[in-house]
């Protein structure tokens, strides 16, 4: 008697206890007004995938649909894909989907052939689109580990597709046949990551394996008759059994991973017609369940015995499933930590099952009456739950709980819920939590915990609209009548504009209310540059900054020192580039005449330009050399036919004048020219020419001649004639050596800030150079240019020249200096 006692005392408590006790997943939740859940996410057809991506995010199919759910709200997220488009080639009904975190991808067949794939962190862009099998129905998806490959049924032919998904290729098409067969469905897919197989169910009691990558499949026959409609398939957490869905025998399947052999059936009698299940691990107690979807509810297995728990309020029925408000068809289950499992139901409404307890949130408002929460300002919110339990919130983070623990406005960070389903309201101000906060919208949860430790949670959107900080002014810079300020481009959500301070009083600046420049939030970079105009020059000015953010805030504060703590200040004056610096007024343009220098000055300037440039002693040897060449007999040839030139060059001018070479630098400034002339003899000739040259820079400043932040753009275009005298004496003419000389006619423009000057310059100029026939290369492709197009010769040409141009010693620019060239000649 005394044992029997001592076993019912342990007996009576298990069989009375309600299943709320429990602290698994246990019951569905109705929320507070009966209604939602189950949620009604706006999903209008027969929903075809339904599944988490974690904890936060559930992502479901229905028709053209892909649905992406936040869990933190139990709303759509704010971002969802684009309608399907038939212009975008992404048209047609959603038949399955599957998901690759390894990818951060969502892969959808359809039934027009395609394989659609989202991309999860721009989802709002259009899925790519890959054919699968033209104009034919797609069916169940899996992807195997490390997502290489995703393996889609094709339902007219019943064959596996296997997708490359590195390449967005099908690899090869494994045909599935059961015997005596001829037509079946392929109804569902599974992926087991410690054997890494896939599974494929049938509606004739046939299950299929296959290695990933694998080139064929194997058979399971689960119904000898061929009858049996298996729904669904789940694998377990440590990957050694698959449990299937057989809903016309009213059983659950379990499948050895390893052997492929049935373990055992599992009666699902008292929840017949089996759709869906989820496989999933849950707390107190650590176990395993398996979560199955039937006519009457959903039905719990424990994994460790393969019993179906009684989760029902009927003591004369065993096993009994978990009651629901609506029929379910798909199931799946968040992480033991969070403890959620989810049914897409019959009316396509999503039902939740949950031990934690359901939090509602009533009501969020500003202590500003406005609709964001401002310095020295709270929020107000209300909320309950349907367990009693203790209340924290929490700013940022994720589900889980990892945001920042916000703390209200008498000190205190958690909060009793005394009475269920009946308002908490907690004041939290901003001063208080300022670090918890950034600017704009913020995810604020409230946790209820139970006394078994159960968790449910809601989410909130607070707004937060507080001034901007203060920019800081890195340097100044000055211009014609104007300064330039750079300061930090501030990284504030709804920053709009800067407003800029300026006066020749240091204090003053701090509270002048007349705005100097107000430059727009720059849409990226560290810093931005604002330019202030109509001011004196030669004034030194103070200058001082706020920020004002798109709500009207402006920064409580004014920056008016650089980062060392010294006084912002500029001094405007006046600015020049080349032609001012050069005393240049750009009335050159009216003073040329009509015709050039005599002709003498060509030979004057190759003289000049030979002795004074080379030295005497260089140019001594140099004509030497040429009055031998001419009159060596030994080399002598006839007069060549061709007498017209044309040469494309480009080179580098170094300008010597040190007004100009302080805009442009010593070397390297790309100077472009082509020349047309007429040869004699393919000696002689004369040429004309003409050519460009354009940069920019920063102007100075003309008392100080610091670099400016006013900028300029200079245009030369120069004009040239040339005599040309080619040493062409001999039969051997693959190296030619030259000189040219000629004058010089420049137009000039520069812009500086909107102030032109233009003007002409002249001058003369002479060449030293050398010409590379290119027949040298390949002599009969020559020849075909010269029978097709008419070009006897082609050069490589490689040049010196130095230019005098400055008007023959008169004032403003001096264009003098060297040009360095290589070009390509045309004789023909």
């Amino acid at each position: 008697m005394r044992r029997f006692l001592i076993l019912l005392s342990f007996l009576v408590p298990i069989f009375l206890a309600p299943s709320s006790v429990r602290a698994f997943p246990d019951q569905e939740r109705l929320g507070v007004t009966g209604t939602s859940p189950p949620f009604n996410f706006g999903f209008n057809d027969t929903v075809t995938g339904f599944l988490l991506t974690d904890d936060d995010t559930m992502i479901a199919s229905y028709g053209e649909t892909l649905a992406i759910v936040d869990l933190g709200y139990f709303a759509l997220a704010a971002e969802q894909p684009p309608p399907l488009d038939i212009d975008a080639d992404t048209d047609g009904r959603l038949t399955a989907i599957a998901y690759s975190s390894a990818r951060n991808r969502v892969y959808a067949p359809q039934d027009d052939g395609d394989c659609l794939n989202y991309d999860l962190s721009n989802i709002t862009v259009d899925p790519g689109t890959v054919t699968i099998a033209e104009s034919t129905e797609m069916g169940a998806i899996a992807i195997d580990n490390n997502a290489q490959n995703a393996y889609i049924i094709n339902k007219n032919d019943n064959t596996v597709n296997v997708l490359d998904l590195a390449v967005l290729a099908v690899g090869s098409i494994i045909p599935l046949t059961i015997p005596s067969v001829t037509a079946f469905n392929v109804t569902a897919a599974a992926h087991d990551s410690l054997t890494n197989e896939i599974y494929f169910l049938t509606d004739k009691g046939v299950v299929f394996f296959m290695e990933a990558a694998g080139l064929g499949a194997t058979a399971i026959t689960i119904d000898p008759a061929n009858a049996a409609n298996l729904t669904a398939a789940a694998v377990t957490p440590n990957g050694l059994f698959v449990y299937v869905t057989n809903q016309t025998e009213n059983t659950v399947v379990k499948l050895d991973a390893n052997t492929h052999a049935i373990v055992t059936e599992i009666d699902f009698t008292e929840n017949p017609a089996p759709t869906g299940i989820a496989i999933t691990e849950v707390t107190n107690p650590t176990a395993t369940y398996a979560y199955v979807a039937g006519s009457k509810g959903v039905s719990v297995i424990n994994m460790a015995d393969d019993v179906v728990l009684d989760m029902g309020t009927d003591p004369a029925v065993a096993h009994e499933p978990i009651p629901m408000s609506v029929v379910p068809k798909n199931v799946t289950a968040s992480s033991a930590a969070d403890g959620y499992v989810y049914t897409a139901n019959a009316t396509q409404t999503v039902g939740i099952i949950s031990a934690n307890p359901w939090v509602t949130i009533s009501s969020l408002t500003y202590s500003g009456g406005g609709s964001s929460m401002g310095l020295h300002e709270s929020f107000t919110i209300a909320f309950q739950a349907d367990e009693m339990g203790t209340a924290e919130l929490r700013s940022g983070g994720d589900v889980s709980g990892n945001g920042t623990l916000l703390v209200d406005s008498t000190g205190v960070t958690s909060f009793p819920i005394a009475t269920i389903d009946t308002d908490v309201t907690v004041t939290v101000n901003y001063d208080d939590n300022t670090s918890a906060f950034i600017e704009g919208a913020n995810e604020v949860f409230v946790f209820v915990t139970d006394a078994e430790g159960n968790t449910g949670r809601m989410a909130a959107t607070v707004n937060v609209d507080t001034p901007p900080p203060a920019p800081q002014i890195r340097s100044t810079g000055f211009g014609n009548a104007s300064i330039y300020v750079t300061f930090d481009r501030l990284d504030v959500a709804d920053m709009n504009n800067y407003n800029i301070y300026v006066d020749t009083d240091p204090a003053a600046v701090l509270t002048k209310t007349e705005i100097a420049a107000s430059p727009a939030q720059a849409a990226s970079g560290d810093t931005q540059e604002a330019k202030v105009s109509g001011l004196t020059n030669s004034l030194t000015y103070y200058i001082a900054m706020e920020a004002v953010d798109a709500g009207g805030n402006v920064s409580l504060t004014r920056s008016s020192t650089f980062p060392d703590g010294s006084p912002a200040f500029a001094i405007p004056q006046e600015t020049g580039g080349p032609c001012e610096f050069a005393g240049e007024t750009g009335c050159s343009l009216m003073r040329v005449k009509a015709s050039p220098y005599p002709a003498i000055l060509i030979s004057l300037s190759l003289a000049l330009l030979v002795v004074f440039r080379i030295g005497k002693k260089k140019a001594s040897i140099l004509i030497l050399v040429a009055a031998t060449l001419i009159s060596s007999e030994a080399f002598a040839k006839e007069p060549s036919s061709q007498w017209w030139s044309l040469e494309v060059k480009t080179g580098f001018w170094m300008p010597k004048n040190g007004n100009v070479g302080h805009f442009f630098g010593d070397c390297c400034n790309l100077i472009t020219r082509i020349q047309g002339g007429l040869l004699a003899h393919g000696r002689y000739g004369a040429e004309a020419g003409v050519g460009f040259f354009v940069k920019d820079g920063q102007a100075a400043g003309l008392i100080t001649g610091e670099e400016s932040q006013d900028s300029f753009n200079f245009f030369m275009m120069p004009f040239e004639t040339n005599f040309v005298w080619r040493v062409d004496y001999w039969n051997w003419d693959y190296f030619l050596p030259y000189l040219k000389a000629g004058v010089d006619y420049v137009f000039f423009r520069e812009n500086l800030q909107g102030k032109t000057t233009k003007g002409l310059k002249f001058g003369m100029h002479g060449v030293i150079g050398a010409q590379l026939n290119l027949k040298v290369i390949d002599e009969d492709a020559m020849r075909s240019l010269d029978d097709d197009l008419g070009i006897n010769d082609m050069f490589l040409t490689f040049e010196a020249q130095y230019q005098y141009i400055n008007n023959f010693g008169g004032k403003g620019l001096n264009l003098s200096g060297p040009v360095f060239s290589i070009g390509f000649l045309f004789e023909f």
